[in-house]
């Protein structure tokens, strides 16, 4: 944020490019791991985090 402020923002825009960033991190250590192995690793490797809005429980990334 300008200034050196911080602000909280969430949803897809902001997930994208950690996914994205993670996704290339895990294929340069994995270059053969098919799109479907990266997929599972990341979903069965996350850390489990709840959303308190719904308690939907999803899994974070973890590399």
């Amino acid at each position: 944020m300008p200034g050196g402020n911080y602000a909280n923002f969430y949803g897809t825009s902001m997930a994208a490019p950690h996914v994205t960033g993670a996704w290339a991190i895990f294929k340069q250590r994995n270059p053969s791991a098919s799109v479907a192995d990266t997929l599972a690793n990341f979903q069965n490797t996350g850390i489990p985090v709840t959303d308190p809005r719904n308690g939907i429980q999803k899994s974070r990334i973890r590399l």
